[in-house]
């Protein structure tokens, strides 16, 4: 299997309001791959703990990617609405690790 984990930050402000963000699995390889799982997580910070953020939900088995092509998905992250005030404008580091296995 192929697995692949870029790392992005994000301003979360406010409990309870979700931001949705796009994303792109680009397939580098010469022949088709199937997305076998694919998390977003996050260690949180000093000030606010893991446990307070949220993160959407995926298929574990996903689409098929083509030889050299891409497909696009969207995953929704943001603050539990039990988020103490020290979450809030906070920045935090999501990864996102896609596995995959040749199609």
């Amino acid at each position: 299997s192929l697995k692949h984990t870029p790392t992005k930050k994000f301003l979360l402000a406010d409990p309870d309001l979700n931001r949705t963000v796009s994303l792109r699995v680009t397939n580098p390889f010469g022949f088709a791959i199937r997305i076998t799982r694919f998390d977003v997580a996050s260690p949180g910070t000093s000030a606010c703990p893991a446990n307070h953020l949220s993160v959407g939900t995926h298929r574990a088995d996903g689409p098929v990617i083509e030889a050299n092509g891409f497909g696009d998905t969207q995953t929704t992250i943001g603050l539990s609405g039990s988020a103490p005030d020290s979450c809030q404008s906070e920045r935090f580091d999501f990864s996102v690790t896609v596995t995959a296995v040749m199609s």
